[in-house]
């Protein structure tokens, strides 16, 4: 967390920071939250992978199932609501590649329920993926990664 408010300060604009899976369960998020609220960051995304991650390039990740993934988003919603911030809070999954697009949709879905306001897909491989997931998660705004070779 300290590279996040050394990067703020030095940057001097709002900062997205990769706060992972939260470093654990719901009261390490929480922790986590309170940390980069405090750090100065204008937002943070939490992720569905288990704890010891891999790169979201790379095939082979594995996934916690939706309700850890809800119980994080939820946590994360908790602790910003509770230092009355108006921290960004994307909801990241990596589930396209392992589970496929519905099941990637129904996780970001349940996330933004729990009080996610961005939806993160990571692994898009083209453009008209990238519409559809779009369309599929409208109204909410949408954080998208398109890779070549995917």
């Amino acid at each position: 967390m300290t590279g996040a408010g050394t990067a703020i300060s030095l940057l001097g604009m709002p900062d997205l920071a990769d706060a992972d899976t939260g470093f654990g369960g719901p009261v390490m998020v929480t922790r986590t939250v309170e940390r980069y609220i405090l750090a100065g960051v204008a937002g943070l995304h939490i992720g569905n992978q288990v704890t010891t991650k891999r790169c979201g390039h790379l095939l082979g990740k594995e996934l916690v199932d939706t309700d850890t993934f809800v119980a994080r988003i939820r946590a994360a919603d908790a602790a910003r609501r509770r230092l009355d911030d108006d921290i960004v809070l994307p909801a990241r999954t990596d589930a396209l590649q392992s589970y496929g697009f519905d099941e990637a949709v129904a996780r970001l879905k349940a996330a933004v329920a729990a009080g996610a306001d961005v939806a993160f897909l990571e692994g898009m491989k083209n453009l008209d993926e990238m519409r559809l997931v779009t369309r599929a998660l409208a109204p909410t705004p949408c954080l998208l990664t398109w890779y070549l070779g995917v």
